[in-house]
């Protein structure tokens, strides 16, 4: 049965009847089926408006695409594209896949979006999501090749290419949403895989990076504790440097 209940409609709160099983779109206003995967895409759409700050009139929800299969077009929807502004381009194209999804999957899976970016001339940024795991691609042409390789982030509203590889305190923004208890799951989820251990000493070894993270961001100066690129991420130079600041940071 329907029920009743106060809603934020387009312009002002009114009282609205919700469907069962529905939920409204934070772009459209319209009702969607709510299911978990749909619970990331809404979860993402804030994020898109209120932390990288972009227009919700940029954002398109179900964006028809045009994607190559051997040597013919097919239509495709990304769950989520940014334009560029004034344009009806997509810059940022987002796959939103359900929480149990993997990034390695076939279908649906981060080397889906890839292609993606490849196919469509004008998009220049991509974002794999399952709402725990987010996976950044940035797309760079030459004149004989497409390159997309994986970085840290996407460039919020106003800013270019340079602002994903800087750790400058004016990158640092107020999680919203559910973002915050994703990212406390992510460590949780990489301390547990790699690591190992029980549930107490999983919970140290988190709370050794949170306290970590705040001693950071509460000094003045740039940001130490921090990973400016995927190559500091993946490679042992990177993972020794980033050592190296966490045990400063815990040794004050």
């Amino acid at each position: 049965m329907a029920k009743k209940t106060k809603e934020a409609a387009v312009d002002n709160i009114e009282e609205v009847e919700i469907p069962d099983g529905k939920i409204a779109d934070y772009i459209t206003g319209k009702w969607v089926k709510e299911t978990e995967q749909e619970q990331v895409r809404q979860n993402f759409e804030r994020t898109l408006v209120e932390e990288y700050e972009y227009p919700e009139s940029d954002i398109r929800v179900d964006f028809s695409i045009k994607i190559w299969d051997g040597d013919k077009q097919k239509t495709k929807k990304a769950p989520l594209a940014v334009m560029q502004a004034g344009k009806e381009e997509p810059y940022v194209l987002i796959l939103i896949a359900a929480p149990k999804a993997n990034c390695t999957d076939k279908s649906g899976g981060a080397s889906e979006l890839e292609q993606w970016l490849v196919d469509i001339p004008t998009a220049e940024y991509g974002c794999w999501t399952n709402g725990i795991e987010n996976i950044f691609f940035h797309k760079k042409k030459t004149k004989f090749e497409t390159d997309v390789f994986p970085v840290n982030d996407f460039p919020r509203f106003g800013e270019d290419a340079s602002s994903i590889y800087t750790t400058d305190r004016s990158r640092l923004r107020v999680a919203t949403g559910n973002n915050l208890l994703y990212a406390f799951k992510r460590c949780h989820d990489y301390i547990h895989a790699n690591q190992g251990g029980s549930k107490e000493q999983i919970f140290w070894e988190f709370l050794k990076l949170l306290f970590a993270k705040i001693e950071d961001e509460t000094n003045a100066g740039r940001p130490r504790f921090a990973i400016r690129s995927a190559e500091e991420r993946n490679k042992q130079k990177g993972i020794k440097m980033l050592k190296l600041e966490l045990k400063t940071c815990l040794s004050k």
